[in-house]
């Protein structure tokens, strides 16, 4: 009877440590209230001087030149936030920062020039965004002028953006350029998506240009899907010729020498549309680009290179 009670005991245990696994982060609680905060020794510090949902403040903190400043960061927000200006990360040689709504989901709407870009100019530079939960990237109210979050790096340095469960990028509206939802390019550049929805993108195009409303690979540019769903995002494209290229979830292009690369192990990527009919996944076929499928759902896969 006392081996039989022990283990049901350390069963308990065991289901409790499952429930409060997706709140302990390097075994401490994630914070719950707004605000930038630095992991030191295993604690979130809170960094002086950041108000409250102030986000340009804090990419602008997270940005300082010097060792000092590379590290893991989160930033807190617990209300919906209309940006001013692009957000972007240039330097460090470790730099993380993850972006967490509490209370609800938060969202944050871009300007037209987009939410977020790397700018990297220097070697030896990497930096991570991640998007997490309760957290949705909306595009801005007039048409965009620019990719939504822009994912770009140089040799010798990484560029990363990640979602995870709970994230979405939505409300982009581009029309007759070559800016996207989301765009990877150059080598040690990467989006990865762990979870989330990527879903109501529009690209409208009149021209030979490569349309996307989801996610656009090129350049050397790495895309990893290992969960989430990328949904009812449409490419409406005017000139109907044989040759026009349309992806609307996910586009796999190659260009000027590089192409870019798809790995897909999980996830969903169905019900997107190009002028009404269905179509999800394009790659262009040809040695530059790669994909390789491991899992995960396809709808409608064109013109492809087979996995």
């Amino acid at each position: 009877m006392k081996n039989k009670n022990k283990t049901v005991w350390l069963s308990a245990l065991a289901l409790i440590a499952l429930i409060l696994c997706p709140v302990i982060v390097w075994g401490q609680s994630l914070p719950a209230n707004p605000g930038l905060y630095k992991l030191e020794s295993g604690q979130y510090i809170p960094i002086a001087g950041i108000a409250a949902n102030d986000i340009p403040a804090a990419f602008t903190r997270v940005n300082l030149n010097g060792a000092a400043n590379d590290g893991i960061y989160i930033l807190v927000i617990n209300q919906d936030i209309t940006l001013s200006a692009q957000q972007s990360l240039t330097r460090g040689a470790n730099r993380q920062l993850t972006i967490i709504g509490v209370g609800a989901e938060r969202t944050i709407t871009a300007v037209p020039a987009g939410f977020f870009r790397t700018s990297i100019s220097s070697s030896k530079v990497n930096i991570t965004l991640t998007l997490g939960e309760n957290i949705t990237i909306r595009g801005a109210t007039d048409r965009s002028a620019q990719h939504l979050i822009l994912v770009q790096s140089i040799a010798n340095s990484t560029a990363s953006v990640i979602m995870k469960e709970g994230s979405k990028i939505t409300g982009f509206n581009g029309s007759n350029n070559t800016h996207y939802p989301v765009n990877i390019a150059g080598s040690g550049a990467s989006f990865t998506m762990d979870g989330g929805e990527i879903s109501g993108n529009t690209h409208t195009v009149t021209g030979l240009i490569a349309a996307c409303a989801g996610v656009f690979v090129a350049g050397n540019g790495t895309f990893i899907m290992n969960g989430g769903t990328i949904t009812r995002n449409a490419v409406n494209d005017v000139n109907t010729q044989a040759n026009s290229s349309n992806g609307p979830g996910v586009y796999v292009n190659a260009a000027g020498g590089s192409g870019g690369a798809f790995i897909m192990n999980g996830g969903s990527i169905t019900g997107n549309t190009r002028n009404g009919a269905a179509m999800d996944v394009y790659v262009v076929n040809n040695a530059q680009t790669s994909f390789t499928r491991n899992g995960g759902d396809i709808g409608v896969l064109d013109n492809r290179k087979t996995p």
